[in-house]
């Protein structure tokens, strides 16, 4: 990509974005777990082992950045906006496939903010996947973050849901009994069709802002690798009742350091909902006190009110609502693809 220029900062230094050179990682690091320590400390914690294994790996990967670029390979990158030799801010662009790209980070320098940079680190990321003929921008925010709720709409992003960020200190392991009619196992891909089926109906919108298929209830080969170089364990288990699915969740946890994070966490709608949903919900949290994880995260649509109880009756507390948003970007010739 072109290297952006912004206007010079007060001792006539020029920032200018641009894709993050190999040797910037560390301070990329530094700069994310800044941004981002007071939400580490109260909520997801922090392994700092881990992630700095993760910043030498992407430090190594970035050396093959132009080659995938001329064998039209889409990579995941970091934009960073450099001010003399300081990286004073970044955003993380990965693509998911069916040229849908996510935006899964974005942090401006403390003594650098007020000055357009957020804004021009998301414009240059629109350009960036725009060059790629991505076709969908996807992303979240705190929907309190005034600043950026309005960089997002400027730069034409539209919210397509609205969810409640949850968060537990698991003190004890839940007891919940479970019906003989009830059974919990891991997912097979026998159930992928029925489980697909649970996903359309109860998130149809984000099933459809994802261009979700069956094919991605399993992790394809880059993503078991991406999750194996971030030490990132998963579990997906199904909830069925007679045989019939009737519940679905995925758990991402890494370390007794870090939080655990539930999504998605779906159950069909009836008349015994509430117990189904706690049924499942007493599953996860008493294999992450097994696991010895004691804090986890949840995100829940917010109009889903009788979910959101049974994690309420569970310990569960209200942190902030985040708008799950979707920009599809302008490019040459560009027609939408079903």
């Amino acid at each position: 990509m072109e290297t952006a220029k912004l206007e010079k900062t007060e001792n006539a230094e020029e920032i200018v974005i641009r894709r993050v050179k190999g040797s910037e990682f560390n301070q990329v690091f530094e700069l994310v777990m800044d941004a981002f320590a007071r939400a580490r400390a109260g909520l997801t914690g922090l392994d700092v082992r881990r992630r700095r294994r993760m910043a030498r790996f992407y430090r190594l990967v970035s050396g093959f950045l132009s080659l995938f670029d001329i064998l039209h390979i889409d990579f995941e990158t970091v934009l960073v906006a450099v001010c003399g030799d300081k990286v004073v801010g970044e955003v993380h662009v990965v693509p998911h496939g069916r040229r849908i790209w996510s935006i899964e980070s974005a942090a401006v320098d403390a003594r650098f903010r007020g000055r357009g940079i957020f804004r021009n680190l998301m414009k240059e990321a629109v350009g960036y996947i725009a060059q790629r003929r991505g076709e969908r921008i996807v992303g979240i925010f705190l929907t309190s973050t005034a600043a950026a709720a309005k960089v997002l709409r400027e730069l034409e992003f539209e919210i397509f849901e609205e969810r409640s960020l949850m968060h537990l200190e698991i003190r004890e392991t839940p007891l919940f009994d479970i019906k003989s009619d009830l059974s919990i196992k891991a997912l097979q891909k026998e159930d992928i069709q029925q489980v697909y089926e649970i996903c359309k109906r109860v998130d149809q919108t984000r099933m459809e802002t994802y261009k979700f298929v069956p094919e991605d209830l399993l992790d394809s080969f880059a993503s078991r690798l991406r999750k194996k170089i971030a030490s990132i364990h998963s579990k997906k288990w199904v909830l069925h009742r007679d045989g019939k699915a009737v519940g679905y969740v995925s758990l991402t946890y890494t370390s007794p350091e870090e939080a655990g994070n539930i999504e998605p966490f779906y159950i069909l709608p009836s008349e015994n909902s509430s117990e189904l949903a706690s049924v499942l919900l007493s599953h996860v949290l008493n294999f992450l006190w097994t696991n010895n994880v004691r804090r986890v995260l949840v995100k829940l649509n917010k109009d889903y009110a009788e979910t959101i109880e049974v994690f309420l009756r569970f310990g569960f507390k209200h942190v902030a609502f985040i708008g799950d948003v979707m920009k599809k970007p302008a490019y040459e010739n560009h027609t939408e693809t079903n």
